[in-house]
């Protein structure tokens, strides 16, 4: 066995790789072994111990990319539903492939059992080699005859898609997507990313193989004598170094007079030598804020299905009947099918799809669709939806009119006690909190009030920043109130308070129902008399028996989450004091620029360092997997969460956990508990007392437990998605891999719905993607909720999409926001080609070509065109014209509406632009000479007609040799300076 005696790094790594034979023993951390592999450039095939096994999949394969990791046969994870990913049968195939055509990596994991196993059937893998230059029919030949399937979009291994000369096809033998491109002479292939489909950097391929065929042959027939293997026991402990997490390193170490080297073959942990620190690259490199997309502010139309609801901005709510082809000779035009009550139909082109929102699912309870032939009703609903969102902009309006002329006593501010509690802070701080505490730091030293949302995702840091808010607060002699919308909550808060605070003589105090009436009664005697400084509850402190001595600051928590009397007490209490709102639903771009003068609102988009994206994963429920889940977190010293939202079986799962657990002490919880039975409980599990806590969903929000580290939810179909990703969001709050598990019954067969929501969920895992999920929250509760305002049927009425706009429109109607567009663009007429359109033989997927659409409809700056189609080109090779001409067409739809020109057509020679008098024919007398003089230089002559409605008509013929787009760009780019005039 290998045993180290040096301290030194140098000596230490060549001992380790004199040690080092075949079938050597090795006891050591895996990931220090892996890191020594490496650097002395060994090939080996590391076999752990079986029953730890599962410890080192879930916390290394998600991890390292340059290993491959073969599961065994009987490793538990095998029931995964049909459609949902399997990260064991993932790995398996792969490495398979790959040994099965030749292709082995340096370092193999895996047990004795699974190298063991008859497995491959060597040299009868089909596979296609790239040594020579790579033919486009030889390539679509190997994967229309292998295990490849053929689908619209590359999301998984073993798929392809041919899109004309290119290919993107995800090999069986690789661990990411790869893009051919036979446009050019020479071939070209780049990896891509699965979410965005954009290529990343060009590689270099060797081969593609087919799935593996079952044989004969073990991995130790195939690797035979070129491999060291080595049987790996599980430590902590090696002689002569000393392992350190980010967390200690950042404490203790930050400042050491020791070299500190960073390594990109460490990805966990660092090792403390006498004469260096060895740490992984992020150790040392500061945290930077995560370019967020922009948050969507309608459905991606790629997943629309047929007999979904969607919202015609003139006609209502109807249902899509589908995509039909109304071309003719050679044309593309392509339509969608509106179908509405009484029979109604309509077909919308998609050059606008600016008309048209997203609604609803099919799978969503029954609406009642609008008619065609009632268009009254419509309007109606709209002037109803209208009024609530007026209401909510003239409170949000009112209450910064009230705020800007409110004043507060401005006290002194203790900076370097500030300081100090600042450096307290166990981690290290996110740029996005730096940034956030910078803005809420200046609005509390600003002599008006603060109102301030304060958006981040669950675990991304905002309670910090309120930590920081009470802490300069109370230090300015004033006191703090926190508002939290559930009592375990305000407990969870209440603890995260006091372990933070009270080393700053800071006394917090909580009203509960947890504690009796005596103790809450003497806690707002103290909070009254000034002896409480941060006082902590829920809505019962909004009660009339609540007093302060000098409240100075209010912290909200999730106010959408209260009721709406319980809100408007909230509004009552604001106006002379501070306010911090946190909220873990994200602002739409749109709405937050819409909103940014009259909202203050900070967002925190940066995970924490050291957090790792939870692995997620959809399984048949089975008893002896939760038992080996539940085992693996407990065996490296983790609680579980259990959630079964059925109190009246909630006691039976607990028994039956119990008997196949019997050494774990298992409890329960739920919210229909006496207070005081419940709050025990919580404590318990919180202390680290309790292994598993079985409960229903009453740990939705907020519960903070750094050392729950995997989340099982049964009957995972039944939860909103929305549910299901607060729910994942309890764990993975340190710097260990974190475990969600979302089981359906055996056999059991989901809705569409459903399915669509665990593989949402399953899809996003990445830090941050709250963003992408949490808006069907907000479609469901309302924009105006996330600011406190009332809010009732008026979306539901219209749609989310519709809504939103809505505000904007308000706002720019009460001259508060400056107007974007003098008309919106989907109420704009612009035809400048007969063809313009998506072709088949481009995009052959109908719902992409749909997607593609919608995003040039959505398009409201000029400058987005070019993203557009830089992911067209990367996508699908070079714009036919019909696409040119597309895009044209849109862009030159902004121009109009910038300058108010509601019809811009192009037929026949003649272009014909219809100017409205709002626009910059406001300024007609400059505006008539201008295009006379233009259209001069080119030798050509202007007709100006009266038209409706005190519109100017102006027909120009042109020249067939000029190109119209370039002509039109070129005037209405010079017009814009008569609006800036």
């Amino acid at each position: 066995m290998f045993h180290v005696k040096q301290s030194f790094f140098i000596e230490f790594f060549e001992q380790f790789k004199k040690s080092i034979t075949c079938q050597s023993a090795v006891e050591m951390p895996l990931e220090l072994l892996l890191f020594l592999l490496r650097e002395s450039n060994c090939r080996a095939v590391v076999c752990v111990e079986d029953h730890a096994f599962s410890d080192v999949f879930h916390n290394y394969s998600y991890i390292y990319r340059g290993v491959d990791f073969l599961p065994p046969l009987c490793f538990f994870d095998r029931d995964t539903p049909v459609g949902f990913k399997s990260n064991a049968n993932e790995h398996r195939g792969r490495v398979l492939s790959k040994l099965s055509v030749g292709e082995i990596s340096n370092i193999i994991i895996s047990t004795k059992r699974g190298i063991s196993e008859k497995s491959i059937k060597q040299n009868h893998t089909k596979f296609i080699n790239f040594d020579t230059e790579l033919d486009y029919e030889e390539l679509v030949n190997f994967l229309s005859l292998s295990s490849y399937e053929p689908v619209e979009t590359v999301t998984k291994c073993g798929e392809y898609v041919l899109k004309g000369g290119i290919v993107d096809v995800y090999p069986f033998n690789k661990t990411y997507p790869v893009r051919f491109s036979f446009l050019s002479e020479s071939v070209s292939v780049y990896r891509f990313d699965v979410e965005s489909q954009i290529t990343d950097n060009p590689v270099l391929l060797r081969r593609i193989a087919d799935r593996h065929m079952s044989g004969e042959s073990s991995v130790l027939d195939v690797v035979g004598e070129k491999f060291k293997i080595l049987n790996h026991k599980v430590t902590n402990l090696v002689e002569g170094c000393m392992s350190i997490s980010f967390n200690l390193f950042d404490k203790d170490f930050s400042d050491t007079s020791l070299k500190v080297l960073p390594k990109k073959n460490l990805t966990n942990n660092g090792y403390v030598f006498l004469d260096q620190i060895l740490v992984p690259r992020w150790f040392l490199s500061r945290t930077t804020s995560l370019e967020k997309p922009d948050m969507a502010d309608t459905i991606d139309f790629k997943s629309l299905a047929i007999k979904d609801r969607v919202v015609h901005k003139h006609h209502g709510v109807c249902e899509y009947g589908g995509l039909y082809d109304f071309g003719d000779k050679g044309v593309f035009d392509e339509r969608l099918l509106l179908e509405f009550l009484d029979g109604g139909r309509i077909y919308v082109s998609t050059q606008n799809l600016g008309l048209i929102e997203y609604h609803s699912s099919k799978e969503e309870p029954a609406f009642k669709l609008d008619s065609l032939s009632k268009k009254g009703v419509w309007q109606k609903k709209k002037r109803l939806a209208k009024k609530q969102v007026d209401d909510i902009v003239d409170d949000l309006l009112k209450n910064y009119a009230s705020r800007s002329i409110s004043k507060k006593n401005l006290d002194s501010f203790d900076y370097k006690a500030e300081k100090r509690f600042i450096k307290s802070f166990p981690f290290e701080e996110t740029l996005d909190q730096t940034q956030s505490w910078k803005e809420v730091s200046k609005d509390l030293e600003d002599k008006k009030p603060m109102d301030r949302l304060l958006c981040g995702d669950v675990g991304f840091g905002k309670t910090e920043i309120a930590l920081r808010a009470a802490f300069k607060v109370v230090y300015s002699g004033k006191q703090v109130a926190l508002l939290a919308p559930t009592t375990i909550l305000a407990n969870q808060h209440f603890h995260t308070f006091i372990e933070r605070l009270s080393p700053f003589s800071i006394n917090v105090g909580l009203v509960s129902s947890f504690k009796n009436k005596s103790e809450n009664k003497s806690t707002l005697e103290k909070l009254k008399n000034n002896m409480i400084d941060v006082v902590i509850g829920t809505h019962s402190l909004l009660s009339p028996g609540v007093s302060f001595y000098n409240l100075g600051l209010l912290v909200v928590d999730e106010e959408h989450r209260f009721g709406v009397k319980q809100k408007e007490k909230i509004v009552d209490i604001k106006n002379d004091i501070d306010v911090l709102s946190m909220s873990a639903t994200p602002i739409p771009r749109t709405l937050h620029m819409s909103l940014s003068g009259i909202k203050n609102i900070s967002t925190i988009n940066t995970p924490p360092k050291a957090r790792f994206p939870i692995n997620t994963q959809v399984q048949y429920y089975d008893i002896e997997n939760i038992k080996s889940i539940i085992m693996f977190e407990v065996g490296r010293k983790g609680q579980v969460f259990f959630i079964h939202n059925n109190i009246k079986t909630l006691e039976n799962i607990v028994s039956v956990l119990r008997d196949v657990l019997p050494g774990l002490k298992i409890n329960f919880a739920h919210g229909q508990e006496q207070k005081k039975s419940l709050e025990r409980k919580m404590s318990l599990f919180i202390e680290g007392k309790t292994d598993v806590l079985v409960c229903t969903s009453i740990i939705e929000t907020g519960i903070d437990i750094p050392n729950v580290n995997t989340v099982i939810i049964n009957r995972a179909h039944l939860f909103g998605l929305s549910q299901l990703y607060q729910i994942r969001g309890r764990v993975g709050r340190s710097d260990r891999q974190a475990f969600a598990y979302l089981m359906i019954p055996k056999g059991y067969r989901l809705s569409k719905n459903a399915y669509k929501r665990l593989k949402s969920i399953e899809k996003n895992t990445s830090l941050g993607s709250g963003y992408n999920i949490s808006k069907s929250d907000m479609e469901i509760r309302g924009v105006g909720s996330i600011f406190g305002y009332k809010q009732s049927g008026g979306l539901s009425q219209i749609g989310y999409g519709l809504y939103s706009k809505l505000i904007k429109e308000s706002l720019e109607d009460k001259n508060f926001v400056k107007k974007s567009f003098i008309i919106d663009p989907e109420d704009i007429s612009v035809k400048l080609y007969i063809d313009m359109a998506i072709p088949l033989d481009y995009i052959s997927s109908e719902s992409i070509r749909l997607e593609f659409y919608r995003k040039l409809s959505q398009c409201d700056k000029l400058d987005h065109f070019m993203k557009i189609k830089y992911e067209l080109e990367n996508r699908f090779g070079p714009q036919p014209n019909s696409v040119k001409n597309l895009i044209d067409n849109y862009k030159a739809r902004i121009y109009c509406a910038k300058l108010g020109i509601k019809s811009c057509v192009y037929s026949d020679g003649i272009l014909q632009l219809v100017f409205l008098s709002a626009g910059v024919s406001r300024s007609i007398d400059s505006l008539i000479p201008f295009i006379v003089e233009f259209c001069a230089k080119r030798s050509i002559t202007p007709k100006f007609l009266p038209g409706d409605r005190e519109a100017l008509l102006v027909n120009i013929s042109l020249n067939k040799n000029l190109d119209i787009y370039t002509f039109l760009e070129s005037i209405l780019n010079k017009l814009t300076t008569l609006i800036l005039m």
